[in-house]
C-alpha cells in the first residue's frame, strides 16, 4: 500500500505548489493524475520518489516512511522508479548498457533475456549499441522506460510517459505496464495532462487544479457523469448547456433528435469536421456558447436537440 498523508510542498517557503494532498493506492492499481500544466502533478510525483523535501506530511510505502533528500546521501527509493522528461539515463553507456545496469538484482542470463525483451518491447534495436548523448528524445524517453521497468520497483512513477512515442507504441507499451502491473502487484502512478490516456490505464483517476486534488473518479465516471465542466473537458470534448436555470454536461454523442419539450435546445448549424469515422458538427446556442455534436454525417438539419434524458 502507497499512503500519502496530507503532503505540502513550497519552493523556499514562499510559493505553494501543492498542500493538503491525500491518497492511498493499492499493490496491483494504476492512479492517474490528471490536470492543466503548473498544478503541482510532476512534484507530487517528485516528493513521492524521495527528491523533494516535504513542508508537511509524509509518504509510507507498507508503513515504512519514504525518505527526504536531505535524509540521504543518495537521494531516491530503492523501490520506486520514476520516469520522467529529464531522462536520467548514462549519455556515456550504450542504450544496452544502461538497461543492464539496472539489473543487476537478476542472474547473468535472466539479465540477458530481460534485457532483449525489454530493447524488443520499446523498439530499440537499431540503437541498442548507441551511447545515450547519440539517441534521439524519443529514443531517449523509451530508454528511460526500459530502464525504470528493469529495476521492477514496486512503485512505479510515469510522469508524461509517452510524449515523444506514438500511438502504436503508446498502446503495445500500455497494455504491456497494464499486464506487469497486475502480474507483479505493483503500484503505478501516471500524470498527465492527456485525461483520455488517463482513462484507458487507469482504475481510479484524480483531477488535479492549482496544488490541490479536487475530485476522484473512476474511468467510466470521469467521462459520463464529470462534476465540473472544467474537470470533465479534460477527458474529451464536453457540452454544456443551461436549461430552467441548471447545467447540463453532456458528450457530443449523449443527445437525442425527439423528446420532451422541457429538454429541448435550439442550435443553429456551423461547420462540420471529419474526423476518419465521425463527423464533428458545430453548432450555436442562443446563448452564444457553441456545442459539438457526432455523427455519421454532418448534421446541417438539425435545428433541435433533446438533452439530459
Amino acid at each position: 500500500m502507497l499512503s500519502v498523508n496530507d503532503i505540502a510542498f513550497s519552493y523556499d517557503g514562499k510559493k505553494s505548489i501543492f498542500k493538503g494532498v491525500s491518497f492511498q493506492v493499492k499493490e496491483g492499481s494504476v492512479v492517474g493524475i490528471v490536470g492543466p500544466s503548473g498544478a503541482g502533478k510532476s512534484s507530487i510525483l517528485k516528493s513521492i520518489a524521495g527528491l523533494i523535501t516535504l513542508d508537511e506530511g509524509f509518504v509510507e510505502l507498507d508503513g515504512k516512511k519514504i525518505q527526504n533528500p536531505h535524509n540521504k546521501l543518495v537521494p531516491g527509493d530503492d523501490e520506486v522508479g520514476f520516469v520522467n522528461q529529464s531522462f536520467e539515463l548514462d549519455d556515456f553507456y550504450t542504450c544496452e548498457e544502461n538497461i543492464l545496469r539496472a539489473l543487476l538484482h537478476l542472474s547473468k542470463e535472466q539479465r540477458v533475456t530481460f534485457c532483449d525483451q525489454l530493447i524488443s518491447l520499446l523498439g530499440l534495436e537499431d540503437v541498442r549499441n548507441l551511447q545515450g548523448r547519440y539517441l534521439s528524445g524519443g529514443e531517449q524517453q523509451r530508454l528511460s522506460i526500459a530502464a525504470a521497468l528493469a529495476k521492477e520497483p514496486r512503485v512505479l512513477l510515469l510522469d508524461e510517459p509517452f510524449v515523444h512515442l506514438d500511438v502504436h507504441l503508446r498502446k503495445k507499451l500500455g497494455k504491456y505496464i497494464r499486464d506487469l502491473c497486475f502480474v507483479r502487484n505493483m503500484i503505478i502512478l501516471l500524470v498527465t495532462h492527456e485525461g483520455e490516456e488517463a482513462l484507458s490505464w487507469s482504475d481510479e483517476v484524480y483531477c488535479m487544479f492549482d496544488g490541490r486534488l479536487t475530485n476522484r473518479y473512476s474511468p467510466d465516471s470521469a467521462y459520463f457523469r464529470p462534476k465540473t465542466l472544467k474537470e470533465g473537458r479534460f477527458f474529451g470534448e464536453l457540452n454544456s448547456v443551461r436549461i430552467n436555470e441548471k447545467q447540463i454536461l453532456f458528450r457530443p454523442k449523449d443527445f437525442k433528435l425527439s423528446g420532451s419539450t422541457s429538454n429541448a435546445v435550439k442550435v443553429a448549424f456551423q461547420y462540420s469536421e471529419f474526423r476518419g469515422h465521425y463527423h464533428a458538427s458545430y453548432f450555436k446556442l442562443s446563448s452564444g456558447r457553441e456545442v459539438v455534436l457526432y455523427g455519421d454525417n454532418p448534421m446541417t438539419h438539425i435545428s433541435e436537440i433533446y438533452v439530459g434524458i
